[in-house]
């Protein structure tokens, strides 16, 4: 018998327990761009693990880590050796875990794309302690440096170097500069997505514009401070982002998500509380899926 499958259709975790439940023996095949590796099965039971960095349980939690990739296992395959003791059932539900941990870490951090900075002083006066990996990622951030290249080349295992890379970043040890522009992308984005779904089938997505430029008009009425950040359009607005620089991005994504409110309050006369709240969801779970893909 053999099985195959995408990583994205069941997790590394979810085909263990399935080969583990019908006590098959056989080899479990990974592989992914960064790591393959084989998980090997007697009887239902974990009892080895390799990848191309390591062997046994390190190896198993690493394969198990695995986000995309292909899996394949083959009935029949004996392992070449058994480096692997532990329950199965305790085994897949760790490596579940950690999975899910990984995941979230995952949307936590910014696009690997991104260069970090060193922040330039410690945020507090308090005695710091860095684990190993703490320290590596930390002197890897040197301003040049995205995030793909530094995990990709720190040595450390893919969970641990997410985890240090978000507690880097929550404490303030090393910073996202273009963590408020890409927020406010996303509350425009939104804005113009409410826009659309109010505007279409009833007064026109053109005149919910006109009603934000009213917004706008009213807070700046001499078009001096917040004004300038915008362009219109019939049928969205847009940022002059050659206007916008890490030190005002903030500032006017707060603007924008007043913006977002005026939106809803507005939708709410117009179309009643249940009408405009129902398309408000749609359109906050449609960004939501979209950010997390």
């Amino acid at each position: 018998m053999a099985i195959e499958c995408k990583v994205s259709d069941a997790s590394p975790s979810e085909l263990l327990y399935f080969l583990s439940h019908f006590r098959k023996t056989g080899v479990f095949k990974i592989k992914s761009k960064n790591i393959s590796g084989e998980i090997y099965i007697k009887q239902g039971k974990i009892v080895h693990a390799v990848n191309n960095q390591s062997f046994g349980l390190e190896a198993l939690y690493n394969l198990a880590l695995v986000q995309e990739g292909t899996e394949l296992f083959n009935e029949g395959e004996y392992p070449p050796s058994e480096t692997i003791a532990d329950e199965s059932a305790q085994l897949i539900s760790e490596a579940e875990r950690r999975r899910i941990e990984l995941r979230d870490l995952i949307k936590k951090v910014p696009p690997l794309s991104t260069v970090l900075n060193r922040a330039l002083r410690l945020p507090t006066n308090e005695p710091v302690t860095l684990r190993k990996s703490d320290w590596k990622v930390f002197v890897m951030t040197n301003g040049k440096k995205d995030l793909k290249t530094i995990i990709e080349t720190s040595n450390t295992g893919i969970l641990e170097v997410y985890a240090s890379i978000s507690w880097l970043i929550e404490k303030g040890y090393i910073l996202d500069p273009a963590a408020a522009f890409r927020e406010l992308k996303h509350t425009l984005i939104k804005i113009n997505e409410l826009v659309k779904v109010y505007g279409e089938g009833g007064v026109g997505i053109p005149s919910w514009i006109n009603f934000l430029k009213e917004q706008v008009q009213n807070f700046d009425p001499d078009e001096t401070k917040i004004s300038p950040y915008f362009i219109w359009e019939s049928e969205k607005v847009n940022l002059n982002e050659e206007r916008i620089s890490s030190s005002n991005a903030a500032l006017i994504n707060e603007f924008l998500q007043r913006l977002g409110g005026m939106v809803l309050e507005k939708a709410v006369n117009d179309y009643g509380k249940i009408i405009a709240k129902r398309k408000y969801d749609q359109v906050i779970k449609k960004l939501s899926e979209k950010k997390g893909e």
